[in-house]
């Protein structure tokens, strides 16, 4: 057994009279030639028939043809390229690409299909980019207590998955809200009923500038933040993905350094996205990159109320209408220059900005509490596979 993956996280489990420690390929069958898979460029948004892929989303895709439904669930579908794992128990198409069909060979009276789940997720799967990685499944041992055991396990775990859910739900919600108070203080950015000024972008711009390229010789584990386009969105940075550099003395890290209140636009790839600096970022110190340009407005405009009227679907519509295809695909100076905007007085833009300030507020908040939640389901998660939980 020395040679499983494993071995070292089950071993005490092995000599426990109501354990039964199993080979993979013992508990379960790979039935991926089984389920009918369509191509992705066949999904539809909405449909009668869900379809699976690896990717992160429960549910790619939707289908109306019914021919070669699988429906012997439950069942797990493994990203062989993504390492994503998911629990089905509805009838559904595989998508076309890398998705392993896994199901439970020993049946549910002595094997919840849930809890197998739920073990594989717990197991920690190297990450070898986008290569096939069902390999390392195949060397698992898999530790199966008592029926009932399981099924408590089970219970437990969706408990604490269904206060994620929600939690996540709540944070969502505050995103919406913003929206909703940005079309009820100020319309339609498209239809404009409240009858707003109307003026370029570029009237409102002191100073607008793109971030550096070639900064990769910079990249350091500690140092000043570098600003990729992943951590720009609905109006606020984001550094769970964080890069690091030890920027250079120069006039273009000069350039480039964000202050508080600078707005940054994505004018390559996802086009569009904004944030606005705050000010702990401005003192921990940070330069944007050669896909995110930076924005110094002046004080007749609030910052947050461009970003968010950007992120609008109207701004939206905008950016890909400014969109360079054919040339240079992306957003140019004269391009953001261009864009118009609805001008509300400044005072109900501040307004605007307050909110979303006690807003953000109340989301960083539940987004600790988020943290919190996941690191205890992940605690129990591997106390439960250890035999570590009483019941």
């Amino acid at each position: 057994m020395h040679e499983y993956r494993n071995y070292k996280q089950v071993e005490k489990l092995i000599n426990l009279s109501n354990y039964r420690v199993i080979a993979f390929l013992d508990v379960f069958d790979d039935l991926s030639s089984k389920g009918k898979k369509i191509k992705k460029e066949n999904y539809l948004v909405d449909g009668d028939y869900a379809i699976i892929d690896q990717g992160n989303n429960d549910i790619a895709g939707y289908t109306n043809d019914s021919h070669g439904l699988y429906d012997n669930i439950p069942a797990i579908i493994f990203g062989d390229h993504t390492r994503c794992i998911k629990h089905i128990d509805f009838p559904f198409f595989l998508g076309a690409d890398g998705v392993k069909l896994l199901k439970n060979k020993l049946g549910e009276k002595h094997a919840n299909t849930k809890y197998l789940y739920y073990y594989l997720l717990s197991v920690d799967i190297p990450n070898t980019g986008y290569n096939r990685h069902f390999k390392f499944l195949k060397e698992l041992l898999i530790p199966l207590p008592p029926i009932q055991t399981q099924q408590k396990i089970v219970e437990v775990l969706d408990k604490s998955q269904a206060l994620i859910d929600q939690r996540k739900e709540q944070i969502e919600l505050m995103d919406e809200l913003i929206q909703s108070t940005f079309y009820e203080m100020f319309g339609d950015p498209v239809k404009n009923p409240k009858g707003w000024e109307e003026e370029k972008l570029a009237k409102f711009i002191d100073f607008i500038t793109s971030g550096s390229r070639g900064w990769a010789k910079y990249y350091s584990n500690e140092g000043e933040l570098f600003i990729r386009i992943q951590n720009v969105k609905n109006g606020k940075l984001n550094f769970e993905s964080k890069q690091y550099v030890e920027a250079p003395k120069t006039q273009e890290a000069n350039r480039t350094k964000v202050k508080k209140d600078d707005l940054i636009i994505s004018i390559t790839a996802d086009l569009g996205r904004t944030a606005v600096v705050d000010e702990s970022t401005e003192i921990y110190g940070a330069y944007i990159n050669q896909h995110l340009c930076l924005l110094r407005l002046k004080k007749s405009i609030d910052p947050k109320y461009v970003s968010y009227y950007i992120e609008s679907s109207g701004g939206k519509t905008q950016v890909q209408k400014l969109n360079q295809v054919g040339v240079k695909s992306g957003l140019n100076f004269n391009s953001i220059k261009a864009l118009n905007l609805f001008v509300p007085p400044i005072a109900l833009q501040n307004q605007f900005a307050e909110i979303v300030q006690k807003i953000e507020a109340q989301k960083q908040l539940m987004q600790e509490s988020l943290v919190e939640m996941e690191n205890n389901y992940n605690g129990l998660m591997q106390r439960a596979f250890k035999g570590e939980l009483d019941f």
